[in-house]
């Protein structure tokens, strides 16, 4: 059962052409050790700060733990603003 658990997140900012975050699915574990990796401006802060509960997502959001976990999905956008995700 996931620790914590993102659904097809998008964050997108007043005045920016651009999402900062979108469609991304993530579950961690308990006890898992995650790194989020990307260039400046790929959307690892936009990302953490949903997961905090500091900024509200355009679509989806965090998930319930409870709840059923679909698979993420895991198709990577084709553009400079690619980030990844490694667990440890």
């Amino acid at each position: 059962m996931p620790h914590l658990a993102l659904d097809k997140v998008s964050v997108h900012y007043d005045g920016q052409p651009e999402p900062a975050v979108e469609r991304v699915s993530l579950d961690i574990g308990k006890g898992d050790f995650v790194v989020l990796v990307g260039r400046s401006g790929c959307g690892k802060t936009s990302l953490l700060n949903v997961a905090a509960g500091l900024v509200e997502p355009e679509r989806a959001g965090p998930r319930s733990p409870a709840k059923s976990s679909p698979r993420p999905d895991r198709t990577a956008p084709s553009s400079s603003r690619t980030m990844r995700c490694f667990r440890g």
